[in-house]
């Protein structure tokens, strides 16, 4: 649990920076990274940022799952990351950038809770 408690602190704060700094900066951050004239909103691009926080945050804990060997745990929690954001895709009408988002959020708090909750199971039953 140290580990885990060090490697979060280590990942979770400075990816947070890194995303709050790219919500601040994103008209100059889409300017750079596509051309001038594409806009996103702020609030479109804040599930996408929450949910990247939250992929982050899946990840620390999917380091205590490598740890512990937990391949079911893993397995399943992959397919509740990009296998799951395609189908939510498919299913979505219409497809706007802020439903997209809100779905890309969506789905890293799946992943999130997934993760963790197996972890913590895991934990609990090493006694």
């Amino acid at each position: 649990m140290a580990e885990l408690r060090q490697a979060a602190g280590h990942t979770l704060l400075p990816a947070a920076a890194a995303l709050l700094l790219l919500w601040l900066s994103l008209p100059w951050a889409m300017a750079l990274l596509y051309r001038p004239d594409i806009g996103v909103m702020r609030a479109d691009a804040l599930w996408f940022l929450l949910g990247d926080a939250l992929r982050v945050a899946a990840w620390v804990a999917l380091f205590g799952l490598f740890a512990r060997k937990s391949a079911w745990a893993i397995t399943t929690g992959e397919f509740l990351s990009l296998p799951l954001f395609a189908l939510l895709l498919i299913a979505t009408t219409p497809a706007t950038l802020a439903a997209v988002g809100r779905l890309w959020f969506l789905t890293y708090l799946a992943y999130a809770l997934f993760n963790a909750g197996a972890l913590r199971r895991g934990l609990g039953q090493s006694g």
